[in-house]
């Protein structure tokens, strides 16, 4: 027999609210009898949650980094060349493996990246490439045409 929600949510730190929502969520399951196997449990929550979202003593720390989706998700090759390439233009040496606190970085970088190119084209320093090379085409072949 596991734990009730109420001591369960002790057991964890944190309120029973927080516990309930874990499982409505399918993060952590209920045993056959209706109460909670803190063991699998706590395994479940630090695998099925994000990190970014954990407050309290459960937040990641310098010490104790936020852990990146566990085994059971695979995550693309591609995408982690595309978080490995953008860290690696932003200036930062993407050593070792990706973590979720890496690709949130890349996340930003690239937010950022966007933001300033939309206030470029705000303020009027970016033109439309298209336009520009067919300009450039119309004014080669005029020059070209007058010098005939």
């Amino acid at each position: 027999m596991g734990l009730s929600r109420r001591a369960y949510a002790q057991h964890r730190g944190v309120a029973e609210n927080a516990v309930r929502k874990a499982i409505g969520s399918g993060r952590i399951t209920l045993e056959p009898d209706g109460t909670i196997d803190p063991g699998k449990a706590d395994r479940d929550w630090a695998a099925r949650t994000d990190p970014a979202q954990q407050r309290g003593r459960h937040a990641p720390t310098a010490e104790t980094p936020a852990r990146g989706p566990g085994p059971e998700k695979a995550v693309p090759r591609a995408a982690l060349d595309a978080v490995q390439t953008t860290l690696r233009e932003s200036g930062e040496k993407p050593e070792g493996d990706v973590t979720f606190l890496r690709t949130r970085t890349a996340k930003e970088v690239i937010k950022a990246q966007e933001r300033s190119v939309r206030l470029a084209k705000i303020k009027g320093e970016l033109v439309d490439r298209a336009r520009a090379a067919a300009t450039v085409l119309q004014s080669a072949c005029r020059s070209s045409a007058s010098n005939r």
